[in-house]
């Protein structure tokens, strides 16, 4: 078993315990975990002290990783394949590990769910792993699935569909579970291969960035996804530009730019109309492009600052959208952005936020990680 099969089991018993059987987003987290069990007869996951061994291979990548954490205090020290396993042995196993999760009371005795089974592990093997150790290797993994859900979500507004929370906060809690499930936290930023993906890649981005950023200063899980949640939809308005316009290679007329600037109203009136307590997320949509000394856009009817999220969520806004390519311009190199960020401080950024960015990037600078989008997301503009 390796790094990639175990998040994507994680990611399905996360969507088992979130949606109700039947709901798509439950039925694609477990089709991408089979996917990733398929042609693996045999393979192991084990979990002691917060660490996690594959196939007998300690993984350092993996310490303290939260799902471990959390199946071990649980009891549920080892998870084990031996046969080929069919979508009823993932199921079965999903439902019984939810239900160990729920009810963690009592030893664990072996359960067998087809070719899946989890239980403990002796105290020979506890013993054999105390002092384990092994070359910090980072795990490979992609961030495919979150990047399709994200194109679904965005696709489904783009036709008139209602904005679909679940999806969003499931992409969101796999982004985190990502961040920090590799032995140190990390910063997982998509590779833009397509123009026509580049919603899709830059509110994976953004919701990353501002993640890192909250966890930086310090607030609570709460707050972080908070952060991630407004990343993802901080551009949702868009779904209601033409395609061509966002695409376009060339400067806009001034009826394009209008559109354009619309997108973060569109966006607010969007996301409350999913939810009325999405209140920041929307405040946040509507004030990203607004700038600390108001030079941006929409322009407020009343004096007043910015919410602080929305701060902190502009300096990474502009940070992702400027290291990328556009049709209209060449990416910017890290250095010329940062460089751009110090000089509009004050003025386009909250001094606070924009310094604690530019802190963050200059420690956290090992920690980002480039991961290729793929090639078949769903065109969104």
């Amino acid at each position: 078993m390796n790094g990639e099969t175990l998040l994507r089991m994680a990611r399905a018993l996360s969507a088992h315990g979130l949606y109700e059987p039947g709901h798509p987003a439950r039925e694609r987290a477990l089709g991408t975990a089979l996917s990733s069990l398929t042609g693996f007869p045999a393979g192991s996951a084990t979990f002691l002290d917060g660490r996690v061994i594959l196939d007998g291979a300690l993984e350092p990548a993996f310490r303290d990783w939260p799902w471990g954490r959390k199946l071990e205090a649980a009891g549920i020290q080892r998870i084990e394949v031996d046969g080929e396993v069919t979508e009823a042995d993932l199921a079965s196993l999903l439902a019984a590990l939810e239900q160990r999760l729920e009810s963690p009371v009592g030893p664990v005795t072996e359960v067998r769910c087809g070719a899946l089974r989890f239980g403990p592990v002796g105290a020979d093997m506890v013993q054999k792993w105390q002092l384990a150790g092994s070359p910090e290797d980072q795990p490979g993994f992609t961030l495919q699935e979150e990047s399709e859900v994200v194109a679904w979500v965005f696709e489904q507004l783009r036709v008139g569909n209602a904005l679909d929370m679940l999806e969003v906060d499931m992409v969101v809690r796999s982004l985190m579970a990502v961040m920090q499930g590799h032995g140190e936290f990390l910063v997982p930023l998509v590779r833009l291969k397509d123009f026509d993906a580049y919603t899709t890649a830059h509110s994976m981005n953004v919701a990353v960035l501002s993640m890192a950023l909250a966890e930086f200063l310090g607030l609570d899980s709460s707050e972080v996804r908070g952060m991630g949640v407004a990343g993802i939809l901080h551009d949702i308005g868009k779904m209601r530009v033409p395609k061509e316009i966002l695409v376009k290679p060339g400067k806009l007329d001034a009826e394009e730019l209008d559109l354009i600037r619309q997108h973060p109203v569109d966006g607010a009136r969007m996301i409350l109309a999913s939810d009325v307590r999405l209140e920041l997320t929307a405040t946040v949509a509507y004030e990203h492009h607004v700038g600390f000394r108001k030079g941006g856009y929409p322009l407020f009817g009343y004096r007043r600052k910015c919410h602080p999220a929305s701060n902190l969520l502009h300096v990474c806004d502009v940070y992702d959208a400027l290291a990328t390519d556009r049709p209209y311009r060449d990416a910017w190199h890290h250095g010329r952005i940062m460089d751009y960020v110090s000089e509009a401080t004050g003025t386009e950024f909250d001094p606070f936020f924009a310094g604690a960015f530019g802190s963050m990037m200059s420690r956290w600078q090992d920690r980002i990680v480039q991961v290729d989008s793929p090639a078949t997301a769903l065109p969104v503009g």
